[in-house]
């Protein structure tokens, strides 16, 4: 109990002192640009607040040990000192209020002087015809602007002092609140047991490389991975959606080749999110979920991502948006905010088996419709999105999709076992992923 007191004790004087040794500069350049009688008065009590504080301090560094382990228990220095603290606090607060009140009122007195000068020089413009009168007008006006020189050069190099002061100590409060906003919204969405981004990428690395040194022989498909539809995708300028569609047994092919794409995405730096297959139980049992914990998984990507929104003033009302989004069509409008400003261009690679609804859940609302629509009415032309789907389940709520230029729906049919064909999808993948890149360059 003594040590643990002693330890509070000594805390509190280490943070004290840091903090008058903080706000003393702060403190003084305030009454040196603004020597009023209260600024003087205020200086005066804090000073001797910091006095009383640091003389109680060494009264305690000067005790001996007996005396420390006694005080401990019968007058804790931590909880007699706490509200001297707070008082010192609260006395360089009101400094700082003082200095912005009287950076107000100067500013007030240079807005009246203003407005004297520009009247006098409306009186020149409607005496132009009486010329014995302008010698009298024209020197008001430089009597006017003798007085008020000096004046105005010293309010503008005090208005220049005392905003730095306010914006070094704004600067760092407004990060911190917009890092408390961001850590709510994360902890918000967080709430999908979904693999950790990179984890499950890793996840699906390795088991496409087990599979590579295993057996010559794997499931062959139909080679997808020329088609030109897929190709565009990376070399268009314009947002676009591809749905690539198989069966049960096509299912390693397809998250091999997402696998490909991410890597080939991020090894040039593009900003991508994905969603892939969770990692199997002990127990071999999958956990599928919806549409919105989809959505949400994606959402707290992009906000790992998007420096752009760090601000206060934009996370202020992001936050309540995202708590009070209760539908799959109200997070992705969220979703799509949080996604414009990552990049010129932003891939998303999305394996569906890891969702239990299809491409239209429950409520109604498609994905893949959803994500057409954006394409067209999207208010920000610097980020263009471009989606693959991945699907390899039939679910009994499948539907058509409208036709759209946008849109790229790519069969995929399992033709048996044979050779693998692992390395030459890599290879097309990683050719389309660069011409796509130095297309946009040139």
């Amino acid at each position: 109990m003594a040590a643990a007191e002693h330890e509070n004790t000594t805390q509190l004087l280490a943070k004290s002192i840091a903090q008058i040794a903080e706000s003393l500069p702060r403190v003084h350049l305030s009454s040196d640009l603004y020597p009023t009688p209260q600024m003087k008065i205020a200086l005066e009590e804090l000073y001797a607040s910091i006095l009383s504080f640091l003389l109680k301090a060494y009264d305690w560094y000067n005790e001996g040990k007996i005396s420390h382990f006694l005080h401990s228990f019968t007058r804790p220095l931590h909880r007699v000192h706490a509200d001297l603290v707070d008082e010192i606090a609260a006395k360089s607060r009101k400094i700082d209020k003082l200095a912005g009140s009287a950076s107000q009122a100067e500013l007030r007195v240079m807005h009246k002087r203003i407005a004297d000068i520009q009247a006098q020089l409306q009186l020149v413009t409607a005496s132009q015809s009486e010329p014995r009168d302008l010698h009298n007008i024209f020197a008001a006006i430089q009597s006017q602007l003798h007085l008020s020189d000096t004046k105005m050069d010293d309010i503008v190099k005090k208005m220049t002092s005392y905003h730095a002061i306010q914006s070094s100590t704004m600067l760092d409060t407004n990060q911190r609140v917009s890092d408390l906003q961001i850590s709510q919204i994360l902890t918000h969405l967080s709430n999908v047991p979904l693999d950790d981004p990179l984890k499950s990428l890793q996840y699906h690395v390795f088991f496409r490389k087990r599979r590579a040194q295993g057996t010559t022989f794997s499931t062959v498909t139909n080679p997808f991975w020329l088609s030109s539809r897929f190709h565009s995708l990376f070399s268009t300028e314009d947002s676009a959606l591809a749905v690539i569609k198989g069966n049960f047994a096509c299912r390693q092919v397809l998250q091999d080749f997402c696998v490909d794409v991410i890597e080939d995405l991020r090894s040039y730096n593009i900003p991508t999110l994905w969603a892939l297959k969770k990692a199997a139980t002990p127990n071999n049992a999958q956990t599928q979920f919806s549409i919105m914990d989809l959505l949400k998984y994606l959402i707290v990507q992009a906000l790992k991502l998007n420096e752009g929104l760090k601000t206060e003033k934009t996370m202020a009302w992001r936050c309540a948006q995202f708590q009070r989004a209760a539908t799959a069509a109200e997070l992705f409008q969220l979703s799509v905010a949080v996604l414009n400003g990552l990049g010129r261009q932003v891939y998303l690679v999305i394996d569906m088996e890891t969702v239990e609804e299809s491409l239209q859940s429950l409520d109604g609302f498609n994905i893949v419709s959803a994500f057409l629509q954006s394409f067209h009415t999207s208010h920000s032309p610097n980020t263009r999105l471009k989606v693959i789907i991945v699907r390899y389940r039939v679910t009994s709520s499948e539907m058509q999709l409208d036709s759209d230029a946008a849109l790229a729906i790519l069969p995929v049919r399992s033709l048996g076992r044979g050779r693998q064909q692992g390395k030459e999808v890599r290879h097309k993948v990683k050719s389309a992923v660069r011409r796509g890149i130095a297309k946009r360059r040139n």
